[in-house]
């Protein structure tokens, strides 16, 4: 007997316990035991209730119903072997969400939770969202070349707004947040009625333009972009969205490196690896992130990344062959693996760009000359 879930009749009304079920079948990419889900959650008889509700309701594509018997979960009939798979359009989910992002969706909305919902919850659909958008789940799938390039955007925002609604007082301030606009357009509606959409606009920056100055970035973003959607051309609001894009963006990957150094200090190496990956993805290969990831690699084994290593350090020299620090790091990473040829040529071409360099000197002209 095979389940597999109609995607298109996921808008009907549905139970807490059918809610549950159908988290479970959409949460495994791959084939999993009806008995896991009945030993774990429901007794077997609630299951199949539920499941036949689904059924009945055409959530559920059932091939057989007559198989959903207690019968289905004896191991020892022939019919014991009972499996739940999904068929819903792993693309169509990629889309729908990347949608909700551009739009700029509230967080809630994004998850597909409700500002009420427990932080069980929220745990529960992240990691099953993120589980399943995992890039080394979908690239099973033949997604098209557009879709792929969504999923790391769609990744992304996902753990950003994980990040800040699993910590309560981050969630609080970003409740707060949205209260603040919904009371803040509602009062200017109802107090300046017949107001023009510059005014409005103005209101807004001004109101930004308080926010940035008390140190609340992201409340005076959103600010400011509310005061765009009534005036795109005001001069006033454009400069303050691009010192706040700015400052921002510099804000956030502070914070993000010092998450991933934070991570290496804990041994953590993997993780970090991830981060810096998410940072590159995001805001392109800059030098520091690049070095940043020779590091890891180095850390996580250093003989066996040699090649990518190297490979990460010349493209980095590619761009300035005249940057002493890079070159100086990877002079001393070939001296660590063993790599005689290249470590002379390296400490070669750093000491024309620096003759008195004591790095390149040491490996040139130091005991170590003999060695080639």
């Amino acid at each position: 007997m095979n389940i597999s879930i109609n995607s298109k009749n996921l808008n009907i009304n549905i139970t807490k316990d059918e809610v549950f079920i159908l988290n479970t079948i959409i949460d495994k990419i791959d084939f999993i035991s009806l008995k896991k889900i009945t030993s774990n959650n429901f007794k077997e008889e609630e299951l199949i209730d539920i499941l036949k509700s689904l059924y009945e309701k055409k959530i559920v594509l059932i091939d057989d119903p007559s198989l959903l018997k207690i019968g289905s979960f004896n191991n020892n009939t022939s019919e014991s072997s009972v499996y739940l798979y999904t068929n819903t359009n792993i693309s169509e989910q990629i889309e729908n969400i990347y949608k909700k992002i551009q739009e700029e969706k509230n967080y809630y909305e994004i998850l597909g939770v409700s500002p009420k919902s427990s932080l069980k919850e929220i745990k529960f659909i992240y990691f099953k969202l993120s589980r399943r958008y995992h890039p080394d789940i979908v690239k099973k799938y033949n997604l098209p070349s557009d879709i792929k390039e969504q999923v790391d955007t769609v990744m992304l925002k996902l753990s950003n707004i994980f990040n800040i609604l699993k910590v309560d007082s981050k969630r609080k301030e970003y409740d707060r947040t949205l209260n603040i606009f919904k009371n803040k357009l509602k009062s200017i509606k109802q107090a300046n009625p017949h107001n023009n959409n510059i005014e409005k606009s103005n209101e807004y920056t001004l109101l930004a333009s308080n926010e940035y100055y008390g140190g609340k970035l992201d409340k005076s973003l959103q600010l400011i972009k509310l005061a765009l959607s009534y005036n795109p051309n005001s001069k006033k609001a454009l400069k303050l969205k691009t010192d706040l894009d700015i400052l921002i963006n510099k804000n956030k990957i502070l914070n993000n490196i010092k998450s991933i150094n934070e991570l290496i200090s804990v041994g953590d190496y993997y993780e970090a690896f991830e981060q810096i990956n998410d940072l590159i993805i995001e805001y392109g290969d800059e030098k520091r992130f690049l070095l940043k990831k020779v590091e890891l690699l180095d850390k996580i084994n250093s003989h066996k990344n040699k090649n990518k290593i190297i490979s990460l350090l010349k493209d980095i020299l590619s761009k300035d062959k005249n940057d002493i620090q890079t070159r100086e790091i990877l002079i001393e990473y070939l001296k660590k693996v063993d790599e005689k040829v290249l470590l002379k040529e390296q400490s070669e071409e750093l000491l024309k760009i620096d003759p008195k360099n004591k790095t390149a000197k040491k490996y040139i002209k130091g005991k170590l000359w003999n060695m080639f």
